[in-house]
């Protein structure tokens, strides 16, 4: 066993013994391609190679102009992820690197610190469009080449995603959001800030984001005289890279009137919201930045109403407080009427049931307008009766006359200027989507930190997700659906640009299972719990670092197939018996034996872990299980979600008794483990019995083991499996049948 060292919630720092084989997982995910340490070792390399075909006196130029950019002494925080583990749950561990952090030399952390920077508030792609478009050329003047080989080498295969990750691991995100909270920065001038999207002729929008270059042309000047920008994202962009130790000082907002204000030290940065004073000077032209400009919103419950204003601004300027108002007066109507269950349904395209989220509702307590359920039917016709409701507070003849009209409902605000009942119109619904998407998740959703990538200015994030909301909480939504829609509101996937929700459907999609993007994750709740429970299947939201699940390219959880397990139809065979006597049938001290269940602990330890299979070439995740530190085989993780969905439907009469008294094939796990992908089921009319009492990882194992037969776990009483499975195997069936018992 190794030892970790974890900080407590309580405080004090304690020693926890967990596997091996979580160890070994994590530290080699550590370096995948979506891990989350060396994502810079290859620019270090390529900056190493440059720096020594320098002159001696180049050389001593380009270090005195990373000096002049970032402080010489950056202090670094060790990384800190959290491991799930089978014994002891989510363990929060500390690495000791700090000395490392970014690869360990100066001009790679200063890549890695910018990119952390302008992509907390830009995007991850963005961030390094920004960088090596703006701020790379100005440093390594005179090298293109080095510069096209750093963009190169940062967006192959994603590879600017291990730096955000790494930078998730060393606190970085907290930082930033923490730090602009508190300077509560205003959207900035929005009548000057619509005037520069609508300039005519141009077939490229000019966005916010042209406006951070000019930032990061400032700084790459080293002027010292302020900057003043009437843009509230480059003010919080200016702020995060103050954060990371950028040479950036002062933060000041000025209503633009008489006198100018004179700056309280070098290099500040004045956030102008009106007057005539000249600003942004150096922002991007139009054509200089064709690339989608999507920008990210952290966010709580408690801060929905400013995310919302910023979403839509500087289109229209709503009052935050109004729209928290909003948003708190939605969340309480959806809360109260809706109720959501995972269990096992038919699916299309599917052989098996798989998990999904029933949805049902109640009615409103009041009567709702003609009006409301109009507004509610524009976007959610199906549920026009239930969601009406909430928009009850912007319902009004005006409002409905201008969104009925899909010309108007469709405007672009980078072409249009938006009016208010539009800008409320889309600020309601996306706080409806909001409110609608966390009835998924656990209990804990709104006690974490979310983030999300939309723009208000468009309709095309909203007509995307409302799509799926309309089409699914009528009735019922797939797991991988409902992955998709916590992405959205949570993760910061961008719902309107191909990914996420409106993706091709399949069956690959379907062994999608959570999501991760920096220290934001949707997973199954089963991972956190690593035990057979009736919440373990639904999908939880966190705002931790998991640095053993690995993930796709794009941020997706994908669980991979379970190892072959074939049924033993002639190692013995069950006659039909009349007594009630219990018999052994083969000889052996561990040998089945025929008679009423017997819950027995297991003979053997079982550890189970979090794994990429060794021999499976996608970057899956799977359950390996361990005895004695040998791999005795790898199971799917949707598999065992599927079995312990199955396991805990329970019809409302039953009164866990075990009044069935039936006989059943007792087993014991040593004689399950005589045959690696040969194992013995009974049948229907004798289903076997392996018992595992009170060892949710044997539990959990041997349900993904018979993925392919029929197995259910005894998580209640032997009465209520038994009909679970009769549900799915006729009556004399010789499909194999095993009973896990675990309680």
């Amino acid at each position: 066993m190794a030892t970790l060292v974890f900080t407590t919630t309580a405080g004090p720092l304690q020693q926890v013994q967990i596997g091996p084989a979580d160890v070994i997982s994590t530290l080699s995910a550590a370096y995948t391609a979506a891990g989350w340490l060396g994502g810079l070792d290859g620019v270090k390399y390529i900056l190493s190679r440059y720096v020594g075909l320098m002159r001696p006196s180049s050389n001593h130029v380009l270090s005195n102009r990373l000096a002049t950019l970032l402080g010489p002494s950056i202090s670094f925080n060790n990384s800190q992820v959290h491991i799930l583990t089978s014994d002891h749950g989510p363990v929060r561990c500390e690495i000791p690197n700090a000395e490392e952090a970014f690869s360990g030399d100066h001009s790679t952390q200063l890549v890695g610190l910018t990119l952390c920077a302008l992509a907390h508030e830009c995007t991850g792609l963005t961030a390094v469009r920004l960088f090596a478009n703006f701020l790379a050329p100005a440093i390594f003047k005179g090298a293109n080449l080095l510069v096209d080989s750093l963009l190169s080498q940062l967006t192959d295969d994603g590879l600017y995603e291990r730096v955000l990750n790494e930078g998730a691991t060393r606190g970085l995100p907290e930082l930033f959001t923490e730090s602009t909270e508190r300077l509560g920065l205003p959207v900035g001038d929005a009548s000057w800030l619509r005037r520069q999207m609508h300039i005519k002729g141009s077939e490229v929008p000019v966005t916010e984001i042209h406006m951070v270059a000019g930032l990061l042309r400032w700084i790459a000047k080293g002027d010292t005289q302020p900057y003043f920008t009437r843009s509230g994202l480059v003010a919080r962009t200016a702020n995060c890279l103050k954060v990371v130790g950028y040479f950036i000082g002062s933060i000041e907002v000025w209503d633009g009137a008489p006198p100018r204000p004179k700056p309280l030290g070098p290099r500040c940065i004045v956030l102008v919201l009106g007057g005539s004073e000249e600003t942004d000077h150096l922002m991007a032209a139009a054509e200089e930045i064709v690339q989608d400009c999507n920008q990210v919103y952290h966010y709580t419950r408690s801060t929905v109403g400013p995310m919302l204003y910023h979403s839509i601004g500087p289109h229209y300027l709503i009052d935050p407080e109004c729209l928290q108002e909003d948003f708190e007066y939605i969340h309480h109507s959806i809360a109260t009427r809706i109720r959501v269950s995972y269990r096992l349904e038919n699916v299309r395209d599917v052989i098996k049931e798989d998990i999904c989220g029933i949805i049902e509702w109640e009615d409103s307590q009041r009567q709702v307008s003609a009006v409301e359920r109009s507004l509610a039917s524009i976007y959610f016709p199906l549920l026009a009766d239930h969601v009406a409701p909430c928009y009850s507070r912007i319902a009004t003849r005006s409002i409905l006359t201008e969104v009925r009209n899909p010309r108007r409902r469709m405007a672009d605000a980078y072409d249009d200027d938006l009016t208010e009942g539009l800008a409320r119109f889309r600020t309601t619904t996306l706080a409806i989507v909001i409110a609608l998407v966390a009835t998924l998740s656990d209990t804990q959703f709104w006690n974490i930190r979310h983030c999300i990538s939309v723009d208000l200015a468009q309709e095309a994030w909203l007509e995307v997700m409302c799509g799926t909301i309309n089409r699914t909480f009528a009735s019922s939504v797939e797991y991988s659906e409902i992955v998709d829609l916590l992405a959205a509101v949570h993760v910061g996937v961008d719902a309107s640009g191909g990914a996420g929700v409106n993706k091709e459907k399949g069956i690959l999609s379907r062994r999608i299972i959570g999501w991760r993007n920096g220290r934001y994750s949707v997973i199954p709740s089963l991972l956190l719990e690593m035990k057979p429970s009736v919440h373990a299947v639904r999908l939880a939201c966190r705002d931790s670092f998991y640095a053993n699940l690995r993930v796709h390219q794009d941020g997706s959880i994908h669980s991979s197939p379970g190892g072959a397990i074939y049924t033993d139809r002639d190692r013995f065979s069950v006659p039909p018996q009349s007594s009630q006597q219990p018999y052994t049938i083969s000889s052996g001290s561990h040998d089945p034996w025929v008679g009423p269940a017997r819950p027995n602990p297991p003979s053997k330890p079982l550890y189970l872990s979090i794994e990429r299979q060794a021999r499976y070439n996608s970057p899956d995740v799977c359950f390996v299980g361990r005895v004695a530190g040998d791999n005795i085989g790898h199971v799917s993780v949707k598999a065992v979600l599927r079995a312990v969905a199955r396991s805990f439907e329970v019809t409302e009469n039953c009164d866990h008794r075990d009044a069935d008294t039936k006989h059943v094939l007792n087993m014991d796990v040593k004689y399950w483990l005589q045959d690696r992908y040969v194992k013995p089921f009974g049948t229907i009319d004798m289903p076997g019995y392996l018992a595992v009492l009170d060892d949710p990882q044997w539990a959990l194992f041997i349900a993904g083991q018979v993925e392919h037969s029929h197995g259910c776990i005894v998580a209640r009483c032997l009465g209520c499996a038994r009909k679970a499975l009769v549900s799915s195997v006729a009556q004399g069936n010789m499909d194999g049948v095993m009973l896990i018992g675990y309680m």
